[in-house]
C-alpha cells in the first residue's frame, strides 16, 4: 500500500487543506473491557462487548490494535483471536499456544485500507483448539480494541 506523506514545512509557507488532510486523524474508535473473564470454546464466537463502529473515509489507512491476555484451560492448545467485520469476514488474527493453565499473549496490530466510506463495525471473535480457554479482563489486565486513522494512502 502506498502512503501519501506530508512534505517538509518552511517558515512563512501557507498550510493547505491537502497538507492538513495528509496528517493522521488519530483514534476514531475504542472499546475496552475491564471486568469479566470471557470463556472461549472450540466454536468461534463474538467476544461480548468488543465491537466498535467508526466512520471510514476513502483512501485512508487504519490501524487496528488489539490488547489481549488469555489463559489456556484444561489442556495444552492454541487460542485464536480474530478481528472481523460485522459479517464475520476475518481481517486479522493472532494465535498463541499455551500449556494447560498457562497464559498467552494475543495482542497485535494490523494496518488496513480500502474501506468503503461510511459506517464500519469491527469486532473481536475467538476460538480454541480444544476444551476451553479464556480471555482476561480486569482493571490491571484490560482487553482493548483501538482503531486509529493513520493518514491517506
Amino acid at each position: 500500500m502506498a502512503i501519501s506523506p506530508n512534505n517538509a514545512f518552511v517558515a512563512g509557507q501557507v498550510l493547505t487543506a491537502q497538507e492538513c488532510n495528509n496528517f493522521p486523524f488519530g483514534v476514531v474508535g475504542l472499546v475496552e473491557r475491564t471486568t469479566g473473564t470471557l470463556t472461549i470454546t472450540t466454536t468461534i464466537g463474538d467476544l461480548t462487548g468488543m465491537s466498535v463502529t467508526f466512520t471510514a473515509l476513502a483512501n485512508r489507512v487504519y490501524k487496528f490494535s488489539v490488547l489481549a491476555t488469555g489463559q489456556k484451560l484444561t489442556a495444552q492448545g492454541w487460542t485464536g483471536l480474530f478481528l472481523t467485520n460485522a459479517g464475520n469476514t476475518v481481517y486479522a488474527a493472532a494465535y498463541a499456544t499455551a500449556p494447560a493453565n498457562g497464559y498467552h499473549n494475543l495482542s497485535y496490530s494490523s494496518y488496513l485500507s480500502g474501506f468503503t466510506p461510511g459506517s464500519i463495525t469491527v469486532k473481536l471473535r475467538a476460538s480454541t483448539e480444544n476444551n476451553t480457554s479464556s480471555i482476561l479482563a480486569s482493571t490491571s489486565d484490560k482487553l482493548q480494541l483501538i482503531v486509529e486513522d493513520m493518514g491517506p494512502i
